[in-house]
C-alpha cells in the first residue's frame, strides 16, 4: 500500500473523533466522514508503519445510521 492507492473498504467501527475504521492487510485505515457498515472507495493520503489515513471518494453501500441533512 502506498500514497494514492485506491481501495474498496468496509467500515467496521468509528473513533471518538468520528473517523471510520477499516482494516486492510493487517493495517488500520482511518476514513473521515464514514459510518459502520458502509462500503467505501478511498484514496490513501498518508501511510505510517501501523496505520494509514484515507480520503473518501465514494460510498457504494450506505449505513442504516446515515441520515439526510434537512
Amino acid at each position: 500500500m502506498k500514497r494514492g492507492d485506491i481501495l474498496h473498504l468496509k467500515i467496521e467501527s468509528v473513533t471518538y473523533g468520528s473517523e471510520g475504521i477499516a482494516h486492510e492487510n493487517g493495517r488500520v485505515i482511518f476514513v473521515d466522514h464514514t459510518l459502520p457498515g458502509e462500503e467505501v472507495e478511498v484514496s490513501i493520503v498518508k501511510k505510517r508503519k501501523d496505520y494509514a489515513i484515507a480520503r473518501k471518494i465514494a460510498i457504494h453501500k450506505t449505513s442504516k445510521q446515515r441520515i439526510k441533512a434537512p
